[in-house]
């Protein structure tokens, strides 16, 4: 996002102008030359004053630019943060949501501190989705502990029958 800001200096005709004499600043803005109609001048440039003409400053909001910069950059790490083959598939469909929920998040943040609290909210929710190993450790526990049940009833119905007899 750029802005305009028009300032008028008076120069006598068939005066050189060095745009390094030129060079504005501005809080939160790059400088990135001076506009004449479609042509664009840096400081490098020079230009001699044969007519009346405008030259209009030609600024970058660096806030805007940096918010933006932020954003691509928040969405990418979305994308890398886990790798889905690692998921099974109702896993890997929680983890498409979970991606799509934090890039709109990151997409409505209004400042940087915004994306990386969009970005962490995001991470975290990805890190609750459980992988198919952590899915199988979990099974494999759980199997061995109904058969670790299974045995211990077995056994006591063992004693009682025993005892029975």
């Amino acid at each position: 996002k750029s802005i305009k800001y028009t300032k008028e200096i008076e120069i006598k005709e068939n005066t050189v102008i060095n745009f390094s004499e030129y060079v504005p600043t501005k809080t939160d803005y790059s400088f990135d030359g001076w506009l004449l109609g479609e042509t664009l001048y840096t400081s490098t440039d020079t230009f001699t004053v044969t007519e009346d003409v405008t030259f209009s400053a030609q600024w970058t909001d660096l806030v805007a630019e940096a918010l933006a910069n932020a954003k691509t950059t928040a969405k990418a790490s979305l994308e890398t943060y886990v790798n889905a083959d690692d998921y099974r598939q109702a896993q890997q469909e929680e983890l498409a949501t979970a991606i799509a929920n934090g890039k709109t998040a990151i997409d409505n943040a209004t400042n940087v501190a915004g994306v990386e609290t969009a970005l962490a909210n995001a991470k975290t929710v990805i890190d609750e989705i459980k992988t198919d190993a952590e899915l199988t450790a979990e099974e494999t526990a759980q199997a061995l502990a109904n058969r670790s049940e299974e045995r211990r009833v077995g056994k006591e119905c063992l004693a009682k029958c025993r005892s029975r007899w």
